[in-house]
């Protein structure tokens, strides 16, 4: 009994919408010839945006490729700093050297991975028990 109470209740509120649609004078089919325009151009709009949109991010990808490049390229100050202590004593930890310069024990691991995979050191013996190779030097650019 309650579902055909709702039934009646929703063809009820259908009759009243197509009819106050009547009594307005408004047609479908005009709202629909109105709508048709606005809906094209904004169409058009949001392809324009998307267009710039990609162009931007290709523009953002290329400069960051550069930049990365670059970095990975010449070595930073903390680099340098790192390779210096090295030098005093190549069985330094990560966390003794983040003490000294100051950093986080990540950050220096960072740094350390940067100049491995670059070729400039590279780790000889155990964890605890090890010490760092200096392979090759790296000019100073007065950083």
């Amino acid at each position: 009994m309650g579902r055909f109470y709702a039934d009646i209740k929703l063809r009820d509120n259908e009759d009243m919408a197509s009819s106050e649609a009547a009594d307005s004078g408004i047609s479908t089919d005009a709202t629909t010839k109105e709508l048709n325009p606005t809906t094209k151009e904004t169409t058009k709009e949001m392809v324009t945006t998307t267009k710039e949109t990609t162009a931007t991010t290709k523009e953002t990808t290329a400069t960051t490729k550069e930049t990365t490049a670059t970095t990975k390229e010449k070595p930073s100050v903390t680099q340098h700093e790192i390779l210096e202590l090295l030098v005093e004593n190549p069985s330094l930890t990560a966390g003794t050297l983040a003490i000294k310069l100051g950093l986080t024990p990540d950050g220096i691991r960072y740094h350390l991975k940067i100049m491995r995979k670059q070729g400039i050191i590279h780790h000889e013996g155990s964890t605890k028990n090890g010490f760092w190779v200096i392979d090759k030097e790296i000019p100073n650019d007065g950083e």
